[in-house]
């Protein structure tokens, strides 16, 4: 297959000289196309992979947030609630942490989630908390080094 690009904005031709840098046109521009391809087939598949979650189990779903606030002040550890609201967090932490290694080591850009019930709210903040500090003490390592 063969075709034609005529690029006429000076900053991307300045760019694609740069990144170019002495390997040839044709050949820089196959790996561009290669790579571009990637990340297509990759956004592709994010977008029409949904994230299924778990949900509560129905003894929990008519808690509110006031208990189990609550619950999970209790110093028991094996407070039912408590330990409802941990199962919830490990299955999403895990489906997020498989989708995302499934989609090249990313993130969904965005993630629709159903919660029905105040247990599910609770829980699914509690991961978006501890994903959101992974990320930031991930990005600040990133930018010590």
């Amino acid at each position: 297959m063969k075709f034609t690009i005529e690029i006429t904005d000076e900053k991307q031709l300045a760019l694609i000289e740069k990144m170019r840098g002495k390997a040839p046109a044709q050949e820089f521009v196959r790996q561009a196309l290669v790579a571009g391809l990637k990340v297509a087939e990759l956004n592709a598949k994010q977008q029409d992979t949904p994230v299924h979650f778990a949900g509560a189990k129905p003894e929990f779903k008519s808690l509110d947030v006031a208990a189990i606030t609550a619950a999970l002040k209790d110093k028991d550890p094996r407070n039912p609630v408590k330990l409802e609201v941990s199962r919830l967090v490990t299955d999403y932490t895990q489906r997020i942490r498989a989708h995302a290694k499934e989609n090249g080591n990313r993130l969904p850009s965005q993630l629709k989630v159903n919660t029905k019930v105040a247990i599910e709210r609770v829980a699914f903040k509690i991961t978006a908390e501890a994903i959101s500090s992974a990320v930031k003490q991930a990005n600040k390592k990133a930018a010590s080094k």
